[in-house]
């Protein structure tokens, strides 16, 4: 059920029960300012269900009539990191691992399905080569996470900061390995 609470001096906005993916628990999480067709109202947060802040909207979709009052966030952490490193130093350092990827399938009768990523290219500055890991290794997990899609990759770098040291478990000639990596820095 939809319960509704006045957090704006401009709307009142319903709590949203979402399901998270791989994750067997529902998160109540509230928008606290819409975005609406003629209307810029500056930044967007979200925040739960208690009034933490867990979010700020980034951006919003638009079609060919205009905004659709769909904000997509990134996380309160995420954002947090990025104004540190901006007051620090005027620029952000993402996380950088240093590879190309591809899905890596496995076949079950009929069935394929993905098991992770496969490294098909190396940067020159890659982190991940640095820490023994060659092109055609099979990225299986970040972090004790499952990867099996680029943006599961994706997600778990932006949780980290160029220089953290993190777990990376592969497959290389039918052999499990971690690898112990420092994240490299991309500045942007």
């Amino acid at each position: 059920t939809t319960e509704i609470y006045t957090l704006s001096l401009h709307d009142a906005l319903p709590i949203y029960e979402c399901r998270l993916a791989n994750e067997n628990k529902t998160v109540r999480q509230v928008l606290v300012e819409c975005t609406k067709p003629g209307r810029r109202s500056g930044a967007i947060m979200l925040v739960d269900a208690e009034g933490r802040l867990i979010g700020i909207t980034t951006a919003i979709a638009v079609s060919d009539i205009g905004p659709e009052g769909l904000g997509f966030a990134i996380p309160i952490d995420l954002a947090v990191g990025v104004a540190q490193d901006l007051i620090e130093s005027g620029t952000v350092d993402h996380a950088l691992l240093g590879v190309g990827v591809d899905t890596a399938w496995a076949q079950e009768g009929d069935a394929e399905y993905p098991v992770g990523l496969i490294v098909s290219d190396i940067s020159g500055d890659s982190a991940y080569e640095a820490s023994g890991g060659p092109v055609n290794d099979v990225i299986v997990e970040f972090e004790g996470m499952q990867i099996t899609t680029r943006d599961q990759l994706l997600s778990q770098l932006r949780r980290h900061r160029a220089g953290d040291v993190v777990e990376v478990r592969i497959l290389r000639a039918d052999d499990s390995q971690t690898l112990q990596i420092e994240l490299g820095s991309l500045s942007g």
